[in-house]
């Protein structure tokens, strides 16, 4: 009998995306809804897009500090001081 909470939690999930599914599909507001969804899901995705563009100039400027900074240790290490 241990299965049965998970039979019906999942009965339960199954019959309420039937529900969701049918109000998107076969109503005249879920298709209003479903079109607001897929522009705002675009939107979302061309944001996204830019982000990742974003971290990646992200990356390349810091890598690029880097470089520099191991240059400039590797030209200071090079050089002899004298203190006399």
């Amino acid at each position: 009998m241990t299965d049965q909470p998970r039979i019906l939690a999942g009965a339960i999930i199954g019959a309420s995306l039937g529900c969701v599914a049918a109000f998107l599909f076969w109503t005249r507001s879920g298709r209003v809804l479903r079109r607001r969804m897929e522009f705002a899901l675009e939107d979302f995705g061309r944001e996204l897009v830019q982000l990742r563009g974003l971290a990646a100039n992200a990356a390349n400027v810091a890598s690029e500090g880097r470089r520099l900074l191991d240059d400039f240790n590797e030209r200071s290490s090079h050089r002899q001081t004298r203190p006399f």
